[in-house]
């Protein structure tokens, strides 16, 4: 098995930048829709965080069909944003979802488990008397040591996956052929993909430390002028984010062919 060189991942993220840069204005409007409809569904608490993992597979691939419909000099159309439900194998996506679903289950109570629950507690009590954050304070540290675990969890259980959306959608895999590829497919570029994330990493901090210095700079003292300027930016590298992954799935399984996804709507 050929291994995909650590610099491609760096590649990617270049990639990501140039096919971002082709129609910026159309696939921020795809995105900003995208937002906005996750707000919506914040409007139910009780079933917005499931129903995020569960279609985070199909509304991925509304960012991969806008890519490749730049790649093919296509114009990025607003209705692309539901383009996952309209593959025929849109209830396969909705499978893998669950499995997501399921990863940040795992994570959670794996997580629970070694700190001894204070993970559940912490976020009842957070949830029932919020009180004010203080980053400084040995619970909230304790806090977010455990959430940084959980991330940390999920992140090693979701790695294998990393292809499996796009194999069901435009190889018409199943969803175990797809992950058995996908496994194979992420060891063979196992070092690319580390390099991409350490790329993206430092890419967050740069921007991060920038900002800050620059509202230094300027004397302006207050967090939300900061969010301000941060919020443009993190639209805009988590819309290049979308591109590079194309690009990673292109480079190993090649570029998708048109025509548009088939069938109707959930058909």
């Amino acid at each position: 098995m050929e291994r995909i060189p650590a610099i491609s991942g760096w590649h990617w993220i270049k990639q990501g930048f140039a096919l971002f840069r082709r129609q910026p204005s159309e696939l921020s409007t795809l995105f900003v829709m995208y937002w906005c409809l996750n707000l919506l569904l914040t409007f139910v608490p009780e079933v917005a965080a499931i129903s995020w993992f569960m279609l985070t597979p199909i509304f991925s691939m509304a960012f991969m069909t806008a890519c490749r419909d730049i790649e093919h000099d296509k114009r990025v159309q607003p209705k692309l944003l539901f383009a996952g439900f309209r593959y025929p194998t849109w209830k396969r996506l909705l499978l893998l979802g669950t499995c997501y679903l399921a990863a940040i289950f795992i994570a959670v109570l794996a997580a629970n488990f070694l700190d001894d629950g204070y993970l559940f507690q912490a976020v009842a009590d957070q949830i029932n008397n919020p009180p004010a954050v203080d980053a400084k304070a040995p619970e909230d540290i304790r806090l977010l040591k455990s959430i940084f675990v959980v991330m940390a969890i999920y992140l090693c259980e979701i790695l294998p996956l990393w292809f499996v959306a796009p194999l069901i959608a435009w190889r018409n895999l199943s969803v175990g052929k797809a992950i058995f590829f996908s496994i194979f497919s992420v060891i063979r570029a196992i070092k690319a993909i580390a390099l991409y994330a350490v790329c993206w990493l430092l890419i967050a901090i740069i921007i991060k430390v920038g900002s800050d210095t620059i509202l230094q700079l300027l004397g302006i003292e207050y967090a939300e002028v900061g969010l301000f300027f941060l919020m443009p930016l993190s639209l805009l590298m988590t819309i290049v984010m979308y591109c590079s992954y194309y690009a990673s799935y292109t480079q190993i399984f090649g570029t998708p062919e048109l025509p548009e996804p088939s069938g109707e709507l959930l058909g």
